[in-house]
């Protein structure tokens, strides 16, 4: 009865060859183990031991003395199998208002940090169930500064995007090629990625479909092991570095955590002060900011205080008032560079007539007149846009007397409101004219 001897290499050549244990001499079958790699050689050879203890080796039906080795069969692997491995479970982000809202419906929402987060994800809704969701930040910051919202309710919620995997420490099989393990991933959707010393700094091994660019060699295989996957890359050239892989699930998202609303409350609306609030107090402290505005407009020379006066006041307040500003800056050379408006105006306002000193609806005259026609031509008999009245009424026959102190009146003409005077304070009349320089 014949008897049979099994060897296995990793070449065609058998230059390693291994001799392969067999359970019994006679044994004519040999199922090869998962854990050998594809590419390795088999051989077999059959021999008959006789008396003298030469051997014979048989092939076919008949003896033949000496050695004789059956043709070499290769062992070509299932290619690996990419199963789907359960991610690692992400974390839930905690948010909350970190700053706001202010004036202008603007804010800041921060939130934890979760473990191996790639990005965060922040959604926004009107609605309590996110019926209407936005997704208004999404990077890997745990903070995010919102502008400008519109006064309502806003609702907020955090999830943590990507999950960065647990990489081996790569070990080296020979030469330039590396293998190491990735653990608490899926796929097909997570990515490898090599970081070395060079100006490369950092290159995609595999994006989640194959290998890429420089790691595209035959030799490059991934494989499915217990809760992950084992990767053996090589680069085409070699590393320019001893590298290190990092890898992570571009897909991955975890769960919402707490939710957090946000209320921008509309607009503060102006309050004025009722008359009797207006004391001597109050008017020694405006007669002081309106001297120390026409001082700096004139240490400047180039800008002019346009000024104006509280809405309770009358034409004898409107004239002590001016009396009061020349008696508080004695020098003369500040006079030339303010002008002084009465009375307020009326315009429309979200519920009822605003109330305003005309003084910024004067100073949008005045850029106007100078685009249009030159800064030389006086601000004067330009109708004020979308004012609807004056408070108070000024009589008439107190028209000239507010002229004779420079007080720029505003009232209304058949063609608008409008000042018909542009004069400043001063005295010299040569330096009335707003537009002389």
């Amino acid at each position: 009865m014949a008897s049979y001897a099994l060897e296995r290499a990793s070449t065609l050549e058998f230059t390693d060859a291994q001799p392969v244990s067999l359970a019994s001499p006679a044994q004519t079958s040999y199922d090869v183990p998962p854990s050998v790699a594809s590419g390795t050689w088999f051989r077999v050879r059959a021999y008959r031991q006789t008396a003298a203890a030469r051997d014979y080796f048989v092939v076919g039906e008949r003896e033949v003395a000496g050695s004789f080795w059956s043709d070499p069969v290769e062992v070509i692997g299932p290619p690996p199998q990419f199963l789907d491995c359960p991610p690692g479970a992400l974390g839930v982000p905690v948010v909350a208002l970190a700053a706001g809202p202010d004036a202008n419906g603007s804010y800041r929402l921060s939130w934890s940090a979760v473990d191996r987060a790639l990005a965060y994800e922040v959604q926004e809704s009107s609605a309590l169930d996110f019926a209407d969701v936005t997704t208004v930040f999404l990077g890997d910051a745990t903070e995010a500064s919102l502008y400008g919202r519109a006064p309502g309710r806003y609702h907020y919620r955090v999830r943590a995007r990507g999950s960065l995997a647990t990489v081996s420490a790569p070990i080296a099989p020979g030469g330039d090629a590396f293998r190491f393990d990735v653990t608490d991933v899926a796929t097909p959707a997570h990515v490898v990625a090599a970081r070395y010393a060079g100006a490369l700094g950092e290159e995609v091994v595999f994006d989640g479909a194959a290998f890429t660019e420089h790691f595209a060699g035959a030799g490059n295989t991934r494989a499915a092991v217990a809760d992950g996957f084992r990767y053996l890359v090589a680069r085409d050239g070699g590393w320019p570095g001893a590298p290190t892989f990092r890898a992570w699930d571009e897909e991955a998202a975890g769960g919402f955590g707490n939710g957090v609303a946000v209320t921008v409350p509309p607009p503060s609306r102006r309050v004025l002060n009722p008359v009797a609030a207006y004391d001597a107090g109050s008017k020694k402290a405006m007669l002081e900011v309106q001297s120390g505005l026409l001082r700096l407009c004139a240490a400047r020379g180039d800008l002019m205080a346009v000024l104006g006066l509280p809405e309770h006041y009358r034409e004898n307040d409107a004239a002590r008032h001016a009396a009061a500003l020349w008696s508080l800056t004695p020098e003369e050379t500040p006079w030339s560079y303010g002008a002084l408006y009465h009375p307020w105006v009326l315009a429309e306002g979200d519920t009822d007539l605003l109330r305003a000193p005309p003084d910024g609806a004067m100073c949008g005259v005045m850029a106007r007149r100078a685009v249009r026609r030159g800064a030389w031509i006086p601000p004067a008999n330009e109708p004020l846009g979308d004012v609807l009245g004056l408070t108070p009424p000024i009589a008439r026959e107190q028209w000239g007397h507010l002229l004779d102190t420079h007080v720029n009146l505003v009232r209304q003409e058949p063609h608008g409101f409008v000042a018909l005077s542009a004069d400043t304070l001063a005295q010299d009349p040569d330096l009335v004219p707003i537009n002389v320089p």
